[in-house]
């Protein structure tokens, strides 16, 4: 949101609150029912998981404000690997098990992938709360792509051979569950402490709605190519990604 105006409406306000929760609308209608929220706006989901979003946004409720801006530390919830790997099983089984109900630290990103993101400390990995944020995204491989992780952790190493930024990336396996490992970009480490700082995607400048993207994407193709091209929306305006047609 521009700096220059001291006010924004909804227009602005709403596709970018909505480009903090996740582009999926059967993870946001999970989200809805696991907390008890009836209303669509982004502030209903945000109060609920907006603690640790991108950047260096929090959104607190007034409950907890207090904890949040106190000057001790705030508590890590530290997870074994064991208990890591079985967060990985359920979230490839139930895309919207970002989280257990019951953590102290919720998270939100972007995005249509199943994720979980944590604080990693040398070899320790944990939920944070409070003003300590997460440093990592994990997403477990995808049941309907085999070798999803992998291949996303090629393509980051290929682009930064080719001299782009990109996020660093590994694949570990937590307990036999493996998963690509991304280190955030809105994050840095500062001594002890690790902070959060305002980055902003493309995506984000346009601050275009999700649901408009998610309408590109499901738009389908109506020559006979291939199933899969039937699904996806192409960088060409007309045109499918795979067959290259324009019949749509």
């Amino acid at each position: 949101m521009p700096l220059a105006s001291p006010e924004h409406g909804n227009r602005i306000v709403s596709p970018y609150l909505s480009n903090l929760l996740p582009d999926n609308t059967d993870i946001l209608r999970r989200w809805r029912q696991r907390y008890g929220v009836r209303s669509h706006s982004p502030f209903a989901l945000l109060e609920h998981v907006g603690e640790d979003c991108a950047g260096a946004i929090q959104y607190v409720r007034p409950d907890r404000l207090e904890a949040v801006l106190a000057r001790k530390a705030p508590p890590v919830q530290w997870l074994s690997e064991r208990e890591i790997g079985t967060r990985l099983s359920e979230l490839a089984r139930d895309r919207s098990a970002w989280r257990h109900e019951s953590d102290a630290g919720q998270f939100s990103l972007s995005g249509a992938q199943p994720k979980t993101a944590l604080l990693r400390d040398g070899r320790r990995w944990g939920i944070p709360s409070g003003r300590m944020p997460t440093t990592h995204i994990l997403k477990p491989p995808s049941d309907q792509f085999p070798g999803h992780a992998e291949n996303e952790h090629f393509c980051l190493l290929l682009a930064r051979r080719l001299g782009l930024n990109t996020a660093i990336s590994e694949v570990l396996e937590f307990d036999g569950a493996p998963a690509i490992v991304i280190e955030r970009f809105d994050r840095v480490t500062h001594g002890n402490e690790v902070l959060s700082f305002m980055r902003k995607t493309v995506a984000r400048r346009l601050a275009p709605h999700p649901s408009a993207s998610t309408k590109r994407r499901r738009t389908r193709c109506n020559c006979n190519c291939r199933p899969a091209a039937k699904y996806i929306h192409g960088y060409d305006r007309g045109r499918c990604c795979l067959c290259r047609c324009t019949d749509v």
